[in-house]
């Protein structure tokens, strides 16, 4: 059973982030992007010793901690009334043979057995569908851009009108050297909303729950 979706307003004047928010709130370009190199080789070894996807082992990681860190977690409404979901989803890219992406809109979940059953599915209808088709952005999303054809360093966003406040992860391309795994990563966050530290505060998470899989 789906856990229904609540959203409770932060109070301006009594938050931590007020001076910071009101300072980033209306930048033209208020987000921040920071790329790092993670060590996935936990993760990679129990997908291939699993077989397991790695891509789906990753994806179910990266949910975990999306889910455990809150400011990946705040919206701004239109009235740039900040506000903090009780969960969010992972909205990815997935390519066709043809290397032509859709959008795969995955649910969350604790279970890493029911993350990966569930969302496996819903990667095989979103790559049968026409791409981008349909577009169904939801709130309480995380945009996943999915490059495994690069190690890159760098990365900018394409962007249009609102969800300026949605995060925006990418996983690159995997690097292996001796037993060590490692992957690109970029985050982009709405500065009114996070700083670095959340990032790091994510990263942390990661390699938490990957620990658990050793």
């Amino acid at each position: 059973m789906a856990t229904e979706i609540l959203r409770k307003n932060i109070n301006i004047e009594q938050w931590a982030r007020k001076n910071h928010y009101n300072f980033y709130k209306n930048f033209p370009d208020p987000n921040f992007n920071i790329c790092f190199s993670m060590d996935i080789s936990t993760a990679y070894q129990f997908a291939k010793r699993n077989d397991l996807s790695p891509f789906l082992v990753l994806m179910y990681l990266s949910s975990q901690a999306c889910n455990n860190v809150e400011a990946f977690k705040i919206r701004l409404d239109k009235h740039q009334q900040p506000y903090v979901l009780n969960r969010v989803e992972p909205s990815v890219t997935v390519a066709n043979k043809d290397g032509i992406f859709n959008f795969c809109n995955m649910k969350h979940h604790d279970s890493l057995v029911s993350f990966v059953e569930i969302n496996s599915k819903l990667v095989d209808e979103s790559l049968a569908a026409e791409p981008l088709a349909e577009i169904d952005n939801k709130d309480n999303q995380i945009f996943y851009s999915i490059t495994p054809w690069l190690a890159f360093t760098g990365y900018k966003h394409a962007k249009g009108e609102g969800y300026l406040d949605t995060p925006r992860i990418v996983f690159g391309k995997f690097e292996s050297v001796n037993d060590k795994v490692t992957m690109p990563v970029s985050i982009e966050l709405h500065h009114a909303i996070a700083d670095a530290i959340d990032i790091a505060r994510y990263q942390e998470s990661f390699a938490e729950h990957m620990a658990k899989l050793a």
